[in-house]
């Protein structure tokens, strides 16, 4: 009988050996996407206030850093590619293992799907791949099983459970990369700079409501009951987006029924009018918003949720003192995609950015006065009154949008500004010889310096809020329908 006993504690030992042995593994050999977004929330041992769940629509339109910077709320963006409400139930049901937030807000785009994975339109087949940016960095755990076997068929279940099946061939290919375990800054989120012109979303012309009891209803009713079980609060969103036509926008509407039923809010931002311009606010005509469209509606949400949830703001907790250093690391990353932008429009939505300042001329005969998405982006950084009057009048144009005082200065024509702000003594004149001048705080450098061979269209300078100093200057010149950048050095 001890004999006996002895085995099986020496079987159950091994297996559990190797099953820690062949995690290690799999987590070396395997892709490192999952590990990237989601490996800050794992690891963080303080309490996340709210989390934010859905589909890409979310990934890209709801900024936690931003969050941080605004309202020192803590927060995490778990949402995923092409994530179903039954994957997003899973995805919940796991991260309550590890944190207990105060708020979780859920996103309503996939609520008419009937299917538990999202499938390729022309295919047919499952979004695995998908899948795996999320499942593969869950440690394996009780949670972790039940919902590889409610999400997919019996063949397809052992390669989520143990991806080193699926990996194990990568030993050849293995770099740098895999050996040191880095993470995003954005804290799961990821913004996106491309511009397409998109149709706004369509108009509800029929009394006709979808009442549909679809898989996506059913398991949003399941993440309703189980954060009222657990005394958690939620908000239900539906995020816009370019092109919505009739029926997504019935589909959206539909939310306010399951809301009312379960007592919680429900934000419909495609009711939100004027919240997004659908000429340059989307980065693909039917699906995504880009970083300026992102940052306004982390806006939007940011003050909702906190002037109707009691979220506490943690910019003063000890506790949560890394997140500091966090920021200071996912700016430092914003101003380096900003230096290294060498489009003229991308690097202008850039610039919609309440973190940062700028300061931009026009000279007169630019070519910027004739380019129509480039003046909507020159609006889009600050409410700009006076931008179409230089145009009109073909004059020099010069304007501060501060935004750390909430301020714009603008300046057409000769007239002149001098002036201390936060980024230092503003000194803007003609000069005798008809030039315009602008130096900053004392320097010696005149910051409209240019070339009379081929003058700029657009110089630009940037400054962090935070430290008032400036982190950027650029040159904009027309090259043929090309525009390059310059920096001044």
């Amino acid at each position: 009988m001890k004999k006996n006993i002895k085995i099986f504690v020496s079987c159950l030992v091994f297996l559990c050996i190797l099953t820690a042995a062949l995690g290690k593994i799999s987590t070396l050999v395997g892709r490192k996407d999952s590990d990237f977004k989601y490996l800050d929330f794992y690891e963080q041992e303080e309490e996340f206030d709210v989390l934010f769940l859905g589909s890409s629509h979310v990934i890209r339109s709801v900024f936690p850093m931003e969050l941080w910077n605004d309202y020192g709320m803590v927060s995490y963006n778990m949402s995923n590619h092409a994530e179903t409400l039954p994957e997003t139930y899973w995805v919940l049901r796991n991260a309550l293992d590890y944190h207990t937030p105060r708020l979780v807000v859920i996103d309503l785009y996939k609520l008419p799907l009937n299917e538990k994975i999202s499938r390729d339109e022309e295919t047919g087949e499952l979004f695995k791949e998908y899948l795996h940016d999320y499942l593969d960095s869950v440690p394996l755990s009780g949670t972790k099983i039940q919902a590889v076997w409610d999400l997919l068929p019996p063949e397809e279940r052992m390669e989520f459970l143990f991806p080193f099946s699926m990996y194990h061939d990568r030993w050849s290919m293995l770099g740098q990369g895999d050996f040191i375990r880095e993470r995003s800054l954005e804290k799961g989120a990821q913004a996106y700079a491309g511009i397409v012109s998109a149709e706004a979303p369509e108009e509800v012309h029929s009394d006709r409501k979808h009442e549909e009891d679809t898989t996506g209803k059913q398991y949003l009713r399941r993440m309703l009951e189980l954060c009222e079980e657990k005394g958690i609060q939620v908000l239900l969103t539906y995020i816009p987006y370019g092109g919505m036509t009739e029926d997504d926008r019935m589909w959206a509407d539909s939310g306010y029924a399951v809301a009312e039923q379960y007592g919680v809010s429900y934000e419909n931002l495609t009711e939100a009018k004027g919240l997004l311009n659908y000429k340059f606010d989307c980065s693909d005509s039917n699906s995504h918003l880009n970083v300026s469209g992102g940052r306004k509606v982390t806006e939007y949400l940011g003050e909702y949720i906190r002037t109707h949830y009691r979220i506490p703001d943690r910019r003063n907790d000890e506790n949560y003192k890394g997140w500091y250093e966090a920021y200071r690391i996912y700016m430092e990353e914003k101003i380096n995609d900003l230096s290294a932008e060498d489009d003229l429009h991308e690097y202008l939505l850039r610039l919609n950015d309440q973190s940062m300042s700028c300061c931009y001329y026009i000279r007169p005969d630019s070519v910027i006065y004739e380019d129509e998405l480039a003046m909507e982006l020159l609006n889009n950084i600050g409410d700009l009154k006076r931008l179409t009057e230089a145009k009109d009048r073909n004059e020099p144009y010069l304007v501060l949008a501060d935004h750390y005082d909430s301020r714009v200065y603008e300046f057409v024509g000769d007239e002149e500004f001098k002036e201390s702000v936060r980024f230092g003594l503003f000194d803007y004149y003609t000069d005798e010889n008809g030039e315009k001048r602008l130096y900053i705080e004392y320097s010696e450098d005149n910051y409209l310096t240019d070339s009379k061979e081929r003058p700029s269209d657009l110089h630009v300078l940037v400054f962090d809020n935070a430290t008032g100093e400036m982190v950027d200057k650029a040159r904009f010149i027309e090259q043929g329908i090309m525009r390059r950048k310059e920096i001044k050095q």
